[in-house]
Parts: C-alpha cells; sequence; structure tokens
C-alpha cells in the first residue's frame, strides 16, 4: 500500500466527518473574532453569536481524542512494545509540524523578524513550557488569554491532549471494571472540581484550559471505546446515545442562548454536557449501520477531507486567520463598510488558504514522517 492509502486505511469515515465538522466550527468563532466587522441590528447580532458557539469544536475533539486513543491501547493490551509503540506513533504524528510551528513562531518570528508586543514576549520567556507541552498551565497561571501578534494561544488544546497521552496507558493497564471505575470517577470529579473553583473565584479560562477541570470530555470519548468493545448490542448503545443527545444537546443549547461561553456558574454542568453530546455523536457515529442517513452525512467526502487534513489545519488556521484579518478588515471596513455581508468572503478566503497549507504541510512533512509508523505496530503480537 503506498503513502496514503496506507495511512488511511483504518480510519472510520463517519469519524472524520466528526473531525471535520469540529475543525469548521473552530474555524467559524476565530473568523468571527478576526475578519471584518458585523453590522450592528438583528442579522448581525444572530449571526455573530451563531458562529461564536464554534468553540465547541474544542470539546467534540477532546472525546474523539479519548474514543480513539483508549480505543488503540486497549487492543494494544497485553502486547510486546505497548508503550514504546504507542508513544513512537504519537511522536510522529503530533511532533514535527507542531516544533515546525513552534520554531516558526520563536525563532523565525521572534528572534529573526524581531516581532515586537508584550505578550509575545512573555511568551517567548515562558517558551519552555510549549516545548515541553505545558503551555495550558502558563493560562491558567496568568488568569488570562496570552497571545499577540504571533497567534499560538490556542496550542493549550494540544498540551491537554499531550497531557493525557502521558497518563492514560498507564491507566488503560488496570483490570478492565477498575478502570472503568476511575473513567466514571473522572466523568463525575471534574464538574465538581469546576464548581468548587467558579466558587473560589478562580477566572473562568482557568478553568476552560486546565487539564484537570476538561478530562471529562476525554474520559467520556475512553467510556465510548470501552462500550463499543463490550457485549452491549448495538441497538441499546445506539438508543442510549440518541437519549443522552437530546437531552445533553437541549442542555447545551439553553446555556448557549444565555452566554457566548459557559462563565459563572455554568462552568460546572456545561462542559459535562457538551462531552456528553461529543460521546453520544461518536457512538452513533461507530454503531450506527452503514447505510444509516446520520453515517452517510458525516461520511460525506468534503467533511472527511477536512477531517483528514484537521492536525495541520488546526495549528496553521489561527495564524492565517489573525494576520489575513490584521490586513483585510482593515481594507473591508474603509473600502466596503462593515457589515455582515463581508463576512462570508473572508470565512471562504482564509478557509481555503487555511486548508491548502494544510495540504501542503501533510504532504511536505506530514506524511513521511506518517510513514515511520510502519515500524512501531499499534496491534503487535502478544509478548
Amino acid at each position: 500500500m503506498n503513502g496514503r492509502a496506507e495511512l488511511a486505511a483504518p480510519r472510520i469515515g463517519a469519524l472524520d466527518g466528526l473531525r471535520g465538522l469540529a475543525v469548521i466550527a473552530v474555524f467559524l468563532v476565530h473568523c468571527v473574532e478576526n475578519g471584518p466587522a458585523l453590522a450592528v441590528g438583528r442579522l448581525g447580532w444572530w449571526s455573530r453569536n451563531l458562529l461564536n458557539t464554534g468553540w465547541i469544536g474544542v470539546d467534540l475533539f477532546f472525546v474523539l481524542s479519548g474514543f480513539l486513543i483508549t480505543g488503540i491501547l486497549l487492543d494494544a493490551r497485553g502486547s510486546a512494545g505497548y508503550f514504546k509503540n504507542f508513544y513512537a506513533r504519537r511522536a510522529l504524528r503530533i511532533l514535527p509540524i507542531y516544533y515546525l510551528a513552534l520554531i516558526i513562531a520563536f525563532v523565525v518570528c521572534g528572534w529573526l523578524l524581531g516581532i515586537d508586543d508584550p505578550d509575545f514576549a512573555r511568551l517567548r520567556r515562558e517558551q519552555w513550557m510549549f516545548w515541553l507541552h505545558v503551555q495550558n498551565w502558563l493560562i491558567v497561571g496568568a488568569g488570562q488569554w496570552i497571545d499577540g501578534p504571533v497567534p499560538i494561544g490556542h496550542f493549550w488544546t494540544l498540551a491537554v491532549e499531550e497531557q493525557f497521552y502521558l497518563a492514560w496507558p498507564l491507566l488503560v493497564l488496570l483490570p478492565r471494571k477498575l478502570f472503568v471505575a476511575v473513567v466514571l470517577a473522572v466523568i463525575v470529579a471534574c464538574p465538581l472540581l469546576r464548581a468548587w473553583l467558579h466558587v473560589r473565584g478562580t477566572p473562568w479560562v482557568a478553568i476552560h484550559v486546565a487539564t484537570i477541570t476538561r478530562a471529562d470530555a476525554l474520559a467520556l470519548g475512553g467510556l465510548v471505546a470501552v462500550l463499543v468493545r463490550s457485549q452491549v448490542p448495538a441497538a441499546t448503545l445506539v438508543r442510549a446515545a440518541l437519549i443522552a443527545l437530546a437531552v445533553s444537546g437541549a442542555g447545551v443549547g439553553a446555556l448557549l442562548i444565555r452566554q457566548r461561553y459557559f462563565t459563572g456558574w455554568s462552568v460546572a454542568p456545561g462542559y459535562s454536557l457538551l462531552a456528553i453530546a461529543g460521546a453520544a455523536l461518536v457512538l452513533l457515529a461507530v454503531r450506527l449501520p452503514a447505510d444509516h442517513a446520520v453515517v452517510r452525512a458525516l461520511s460525506w467526502r468534503p467533511l472527511r477531507w477536512f477531517g483528514f487534513y484537521s492536525y495541520g489545519a488546526y495549528i496553521i488556521h489561527l495564524p492565517v486567520m489573525h494576520w489575513a484579518g490584521v490586513g483585510w478588515r482593515r481594507w473591508l471596513s474603509s473600502t466596503l463598510g462593515d457589515g455582515i455581508a463581508w463576512l462570508p468572503l473572508f470565512i471562504l478566503v482564509t478557509i481555503a488558504v487555511t486548508m491548502a497549507l494544510a495540504w501542503a504541510v501533510w504532504h511536505l512533512v506530514e506524511r513521511h514522517f506518517l510513514k515511520l509508523k510502519r515500524h512501531f505496530p499499534s496491534h503487535p503480537e502478544p509478548a
């Protein structure tokens, strides 16, 4: 098998479609934040608030990661090279373009170009946290977003996942019932911890990015991985997923109508409801019949295409939208005036540029490292 066919063979089309939905949602919220200003009025207000909910795509990414990583680890339990193969494969997937992005940010932009900005200067001083994948704790300590003209603040999500990769392989080795008990404990403990931190006056952004307050989304994905490998009939799982999606979706909708982000008291139930909804979607994607309308919709080729390149696109998208927004927003506003009519144009152009760069990065960098995965099989022979 060659290149892309070899790498894509084990992928589930509906899950790639969910990835595509998640990354498109994140694109939209950042297009609103960086694009031309929306005109005031009812249409502008509704459009802005609808697109601003795109940040929930990050939570779907967390659930997907929890599901896929737990499944890989469960299937590899008891095999030779369990830890070596897992960490090698994760490193080959995550690190090449991540470190390339850090080199561009800190070496090219910070050192060679000498970009000067107080927030970016702080990131450069604390850049070791990015290299060691703990940059989300920099935001926790500051209690506010830290970014600047070289936008890499969205890398906090990658830090959460890397820290998850560090601990989860050890937990999966526990006896199955004990592992499930730990997963359930995480799912219950996270909203309680978020509520306690809110009562103590912790800034919402610190709760939003801390690994220990967002681990329930990853754990719920892990629980789905356990369920699909259990003896529970598929029809039962589908019914449970539909009920969970209806209840959690209604709760998420009610909260988002009240506020743009989950702040204040909503930090406790809000992220839990999002994680439950994401877990239900993943469960439906892998347990509904292949000819079901939902599975066919999620397997739509354009969605799968976005999902296939989603990792590179996620890393690239915010700098593209920020730097395009600086020039475009000024030009559109001065030449054409502010208004919602110009936002679709900004969205289409910046997403097209982002995906073109993601495609190029995959072919020039990612795929060559991913080929090395053949030396570290995910399901080797038992020891």
